[in-house]
């Protein structure tokens, strides 16, 4: 166990790194989750155990079924809880459970017990980033995070007294083409800022919480031709700003998943190709088959005559 690992577990990835164990795998690219599991200890008795841990398959999204013992339940917990950034008017709050919850955020300014901030969260999530709206410039507050009963440890901060006006700046917009036809994208911004990303006039992905200043994503497998990005990112205080990059995918991939931004301009996809190359195929065999019968029954005509001649011959010499 971890105290401060993902659901209070020690992650393993494919190699040892601070706070983590290696031998296992790293998260997928396309989605970012762990698929290989965590246990390091002996829990079951002989082989069963290796082959049931080994049994994930990051590449198609498997985890490892385990069976034979009882897995206790893992008690509601908040942990981790943290101010991340603020502006005159907001803060960046976030924490994690060990269980899919949702609860409530107050917060009050320091030394008083009247709540200037109470919002509601509800996530899916074990990690949960919350922005508390409606603050004081240059004050001082006291949040807590519940779970019914459950209460966070209480976190302090004070809020900007600058009102930001300045975008961020948008940097080193770039598009890696990978060769399987998913596109990975990158750029970096001048301060924490949110993602948004259309394609083709098509929003792919979109992060609403402005933690990260290099941002990264991977798209499904998109068809070969033209493309128009177009990235924007905001500040905490909504400062927007936007990039656009073109590109292209010629890898001969082809997307089933009705992407926005396909196009082929009414080129013929390997799946096409290869429908033609199997019916091409199917032709080929029949004519093949229709060739040996005409040579059999041809053949067949030779001898019925050198037979019928031999028959002749013999009835002359009689």
């Amino acid at each position: 166990q971890d105290g401060f690992g993902t659901g209070k577990w020690r992650d393993v990835d494919a190699t040892a790194k601070t706070w983590r164990l290696g031998g296992g795998a790293d998260p997928a690219d396309d989605d970012g989750i762990d698929y290989d599991p965590n246990i390091v200890d002996i829990i079951l008795d002989g082989d069963g155990q290796q082959a049931m841990l080994s049994s994930y398959d990051v590449a198609g999204h498997v985890y490892a079924q385990i069976t034979g013992f009882e897995m206790p339940a893992i008690a509601q917990q908040i942990y981790g809880f943290k101010y991340v950034s603020s502006t005159a008017d907001s803060a960046i709050l976030e924490w994690s459970t060990t269980q899919a919850a949702s609860g409530d955020l107050a917060c009050n300014v320091a030394g008083e017990t009247t709540a200037a901030v109470n919002q509601a969260w509800s996530s899916e999530e074990l990690t949960n980033t919350v922005t508390a709206t409606g603050l004081t410039a240059g004050t001082e507050y006291e949040c807590v995070v519940s779970i019914g009963d459950i209460t966070s440890e209480m976190v302090n901060f004070t809020t900007s007294t600058v009102i930001d006006e300045e975008p961020p700046e948008l940097l080193n917009l770039a598009v890696e083409v990978l060769e399987d036809g998913r596109a990975r994208i990158s750029w970096y911004t001048s301060e924490s800022s949110t993602e948004s990303i259309s394609l083709d006039g098509t929003v792919i992905h979109t992060d609403d919480f402005a933690t990260k200043k290099n941002h990264e994503h991977i798209t499904a497998i998109l068809s070969d031709g033209d493309y128009m990005l177009v990235v924007t990112s905001a500040d905490a205080s909504d400062n927007s700003n936007a990039s656009t990059i073109e590109f292209t995918v010629d890898v001969g991939a082809s997307a089933n998943n009705g992407n926005a931004g396909n196009n082929n301009g009414g080129t013929t996809s390997p799946d096409s190709n290869d429908d033609n190359d199997e019916t091409s195929s199917e032709i080929s065999s029949t004519t093949l088959q229709i060739a040996v019968l005409a040579v059999v029954f041809m053949l067949i005509v030779a001898f019925i005559r050198v037979s019928r001649n031999d028959t002749d011959g013999d009835d002359k010499w009689s």
